[in-house]
């Protein structure tokens, strides 16, 4: 009888920020920004974990560990969405890695298309724009 007065209240309250975006979903007010429900969730799952281990009532019954195990879920997952949420206002400077760049036609010897001979018998004179042409590999 004692073990019901100490599991049914933790049943109930289990999962603090489970609850609290449920309610911020449900009303449609947008994410919660304070890492408080998590972080409840977070002690009580290892505060619950940690006096289940010390008494060894997880040896004579297993399931109690669902209990904590319930809070450390809700507090982790939780924690992550309330990180996500707060630093989703902040912007990334643009990254320009995959921008495209000229293409260098130094490298290959320019030509006349009208005089293919300028080029190797391995080239082939050939029009890169408008104006201009290059010994291209064949």
């Amino acid at each position: 009888m004692h073990r019901l007065v100490v599991v049914v209240p933790l049943l109930l309250a289990t999962g603090c920020a489970a609850f609290m975006h449920a309610e911020a979903d449900h009303v449609h007010m947008g994410c919660v920004r304070t890492p408080l429900p998590g972080a409840i969730d977070l002690v009580l799952g290892t505060a619950g974990t940690a006096t289940l281990m010390a008494t060894d009532v997880y040896r004579s019954a297993p399931a109690y560990l669902l209990i904590p195990g319930t809070f450390l879920a809700s507090g982790i997952l939780y924690s992550i969405s309330e990180y996500r949420c707060r630093h989703a206002d902040e912007s990334t400077p643009p990254r320009y890695d995959n921008a495209p760049t000229p293409f260098d036609w130094s490298s290959y010897a320019p030509c006349t298309i009208d005089h293919p001979t300028e080029c190797t018998t391995s080239q082939t004179c050939t029009l890169v724009d408008a104006s201009h042409a290059r010994c291209m590999p064949s």
